[in-house]
């Protein structure tokens, strides 16, 4: 099984190298709606022949694609509407389990497991009418509220992905396969910007703002900063594996992914992020102490040469061709002090405590149910992307706009959700790989909102789905 896998590893791998370079093509050569067009046509073909393969497509975008553009169809009228390939995947796969849900004609799913997912987002649905009604505008209250559709992808994985013989090794080894490309690109992208003049990268700059799959903005010098949002499941992955390797489960090939995951996380400069790796670090560390007795020693000593490895990967991404800094050169360490001490950092952070007060007295009016998807604040943002008063649906402080839109009923119903998993969860042998990913999770959205997003949500399907494996 363990060849099978790192064969599936390396594959997956290829293949997504391939969809970015066709996705720079289309963009490069301004084919994107034809090239798009075709990939839909793949993709309505994978739902008819092998629907398990588009399960694992739909996981496999969700870890690389970021807000979900790698492709899009551009239709243009009155209104120039983006169709992204997220929303075309996911809406075929919906279709193709609904299919095949009528045609076995049971109830397949496990009402336990998925009844809190179930009924938050039957409390969101109401919370999306209710922002209709108080008049927050369609397009407002669709924006604010779309991504909780998301969640309709937990039935149709737990549908596809247990008709697999030894699911859950393909599900990681799906996964650890994107997080490895999202981590390479990274670098890359690091390289690059670090060494090349802006304006010979200006049409590569371009495709990666508008395939939605991060921001580079620069620090200081020669320094840039590269962040995907995406880097998330470089989070999820390096929490992952590091706990496969302690726990002595992991197959050694798992190395692999756990460097690229630390090599990417750190190029990310993200102290949400790093403030998530805390937060599952330090229950990966209790699980740790609660199992000493039986984990290997030599893999604890290992941590550190890889440790090493990570640095200095990183190293070479700011210094590139040089693995170690020259004299006078930059160092990673560099990179960080810029990042945290730059005056757009400062700023983007002055944003956050800004948006605190404005939220609470909104808050206050409507504390039990909240206002509805769609409620808009207003506040004056101190980011050099958008300074001045704003008055907007999307705020950073991941709990505060959770509670303005859906109160403490939607708050709660969450809650159920995550004991929910955890309850479940740890009556598997899964618990100590997957449940620190969630705790991460919650943690970063304190300042970083993820669950409100494909990317946090579908990280809470795809645990709830192992969390089910009773």
């Amino acid at each position: 099984m363990d060849d099978r896998a790192k064969i599936l590893y390396r594959w997956t791998m290829v293949a997504v190298g391939a969809a970015e370079l066709l996705s720079w093509l289309a963009f490069r050569l301004g084919l994107m709606v034809p090239i798009t067009s075709l990939v839909i046509a793949f993709v309505w073909w994978l739902a008819w022949r092998w629907p398990k393969w588009l399960s694992l497509v739909s996981l496999v975008e969700l870890v690389i694609g970021g807000k979900g553009y790698l492709f899009w169809l551009d239709l243009s009228g009155s209104v120039s509407l983006h169709i992204p390939i997220r929303m075309i995947v996911f809406s075929v796969l919906l279709v193709a389990t609904a299919v095949s849900w009528y045609r076995e004609k049971r109830w397949p799913w496990p009402t336990r497991a998925f009844m809190p997912a179930a009924v938050l987002l039957l409390w969101v649905i109401i919370m999306t009418g209710w922002g209709l009604a108080v008049g927050h505008g369609l397009s407002t209250t669709y924006q604010d509220a779309n991504a909780w559709g998301y969640l309709l992808i937990l039935p149709c994985w737990w549908f596809w992905w247990r008709k697999q013989p030894g699911w859950q090794s393909l599900i990681l080894t799906v996964l650890l396969a994107g997080v490895t490309t999202v981590a390479i690109k990274t670098w890359v992208v690091q390289v690059l910007f670090n060494h090349l003049s802006a304006p010979t990268l200006e049409t590569f700059y371009r495709w990666i703002r508008q395939t939605g799959i991060g921001e580079i903005t620069h620090l200081s010098g020669p320094l840039y900063r590269v962040f995907f949002q995406s880097h998330l499941y470089l989070l999820l992955g390096l929490l992952l594996t590091v706990s496969g390797w302690l726990f002595g489960r992991a197959p050694r090939w798992w190395l692999w992914p756990m460097i690229a995951s630390g090599v990417g996380l750190y190029l990310s400069l993200s102290r949400s992020l790093w403030l998530g790796v805390a937060g599952g670090g330090v229950v990966l560390l209790y699980q740790f102490l609660q199992a000493r007795r039986s984990l290997s020693a030599w893999r604890v000593i290992w941590l550190l040469p890889l440790a090493i490895a990570i640095w200095l990967l990183s190293s070479w991404a700011v210094n590139f061709p040089y693995v170690l800094s020259p004299v006078g050169a930059p160092r990673p360490s560099s990179a960080v002090i810029a990042r945290l001490y730059s005056p757009g950092s400062q700023q983007a952070a002055s944003a956050r405590a800004n948006q605190f007060r404005p939220l609470i007295q909104a808050i206050r009016q409507q504390p039990l149910t909240g206002h509805g998807f769609g409620t808009t604040v207003r506040y004056y943002s101190t980011d050099p992307r958008v300074k001045g008063w704003r008055t907007t649906f999307a705020f950073e402080l991941g709990y505060l706009d959770l509670w303005l839109k859906f109160g403490i009923i939607g708050l709660g119903l969450l809650s159920w959700w995550v004991w929910s998993i955890r309850q479940n969860l740890r009556r598997t042998k899964w618990y100590p790989w997957l449940w620190g990913g969630v705790i991460a999770i919650l943690v970063t959205h304190l300042t970083t909102p993820y669950l409100n997003h494909p990317l946090g949500l579908g990280w809470l399907a795809l645990v709830t789905v192992y969390a089910s494996d009773q």
